[in-house]
């Protein structure tokens, strides 16, 4: 049956027991430590209802305060990606279904680094083949610029203490003042279509299918990175 963490148990300031859900009741888990690793949601979620967390936030759920934590589901950041889909041409398609034949297909996936002309760090880009779902079964490739050093932040909050109801997650993603996260991923697109004219990935590319032809000036690739 499934066993749910909801919140560790303290006495005074010491951690002493997990608190958690299984088979339709609540039983308890007592240690000398704990260590917790529930993700990036997760962990925070739990320490919310364990009373460690913003004051503020914890006195509206009704949450007793253990220990007033302001940075408790603060500072979340992740990798918002750009992508640009191309269809395989007439080699690529004998290739890959080749590929598939021998059970090689996904030893093709390929993450190359690269750096934005606008940060030290830039953004990881995955190439990624895969069989449309359509009448003909044709092949296609995505290829994804993603921003590996974001400026925005977002947070986890909770919507309740109820540990069966997930947390209420903003990413909050290309919200930093500055615009740095979007410039960044409209580099990202422009070095994809870049690479896909460079050889031998050329080759392997007919043309590009989305977001294609109807997106090229600035005010319309920044429309798309945030659509």
């Amino acid at each position: 049956s499934l066993t749910l963490a909801d919140r560790l148990s303290f006495e005074l300031e010491d951690a002493v027991a997990l608190i958690y859900q299984a088979g339709g009741g609540e039983a308890e888990l007592r240690a000398r430590a704990f260590l917790l690793t529930a993700g990036v949601s997760g962990s925070p979620a739990i320490l919310l209802r364990s009373g460690i967390g913003p004051a503020s936030h914890l006195d509206e759920l009704g949450i007793p305060v253990q220990t007033d934590a302001a940075g408790v589901g603060q500072n979340l950041h992740d990798h918002p990606g750009v992508r640009v889909r191309f269809s395989a041409s007439d080699a690529a398609q004998r290739a890959l279904r080749e590929d598939l034949d021998q059970g090689r297909l996904f030893q093709s996936q390929v993450i190359l680094r690269a750096r934005s002309s606008l940060c030290t760090e830039g953004f990881d880009l995955h190439m990624l083949p895969f069989q449309a779902t359509s009448p003909t079964g044709a092949w296609e490739f995505d290829i994804l610029a993603f921003n590996m050093t974001p400026a925005s932040r977002g947070e986890v909050r909770l919507q309740c203490s109820d540990p069966s109801l997930p947390p209420l997650i903003s990413p909050r993603w290309l919200s930093d003042p500055a615009g740095r996260d979007s410039a960044v991923l409209v580099d990202g697109l422009h070095f994809v279509r870049q690479l896909a004219t460079v050889e031998p990935l050329a080759s392997a590319l007919a043309f590009e299918m989305d977001p294609g032809a109807r997106v090229a000036g600035g005010d319309e690739i920044q429309r798309y990175i945030r659509e």
